[in-house]
């Protein structure tokens, strides 16, 4: 019986630990909004709050881009591009202005990621009809719901650039 009673206080104790997770990013989400500058409004009904202003480039229509993010609801995080951390975490790219199809992100985010700067960090509150809309997002957030999102912005490439090839009379050596 006390292997039994210890397996179980095992299993509590992971449960107990399960829970950790999402109180921390709670806080973390408290952290952000103690940092973040103040709200603008955008037409659409997207709000952001800059957290970080980078200094590198600005996006432009075409150009490829790389963010890492984060969806919150209820200041729970749900989704986030970083669930793998270190080498592992993998970045979102996507073609700023695709409005569908590959390369494209939902409208909110790529509205509230107009004139961003790479290095930046924004929070968003992004309303139903600009994020999921009446489908939601499975199992996490429900239809109809205003989600909050934490974007990175890492890279701009600019459209029709290859860095890969050199220019006429340049050389790396």
């Amino acid at each position: 019986r006390s292997l039994m009673a210890a397996g179980v206080a095992a299993t509590l104790g992971a449960l107990v630990a399960v829970q950790h997770p999402t109180h921390a990013h709670a806080l973390s989400m408290r952290r952000i909004l103690a940092k973040a500058g103040p709200e603008v409004v955008l037409p659409s009904g997207v709000v952001y709050r800059d957290v970080t202003v980078g200094k590198g480039n600005t996006p432009e229509v075409g150009d490829q881009c790389a963010i890492h993010y984060s969806i919150y609801y209820n200041d729970l995080e749900v989704e986030s591009s970083r669930e793998s951390q270190g080498l592992a975490a993998r970045p979102l790219g996507f073609t700023y202005g695709a409005a569908t199809g590959a390369g494209s992100l939902i409208p909110g985010m790529m509205l509230g990621i107009e004139g961003m700067q790479v290095g930046g960090v924004r929070l968003m509150t992004v309303p139903s009809e600009l994020a999921f809309g009446s489908s939601g997002r499975k199992p996490l957030i429900p239809p109809n719901a205003t989600v909050q999102f934490v974007v990175q912005l890492l890279s701009v490439k600019r459209a029709g650039r290859n860095p890969n090839v050199s220019t006429s009379g340049s050389s790396l050596f």
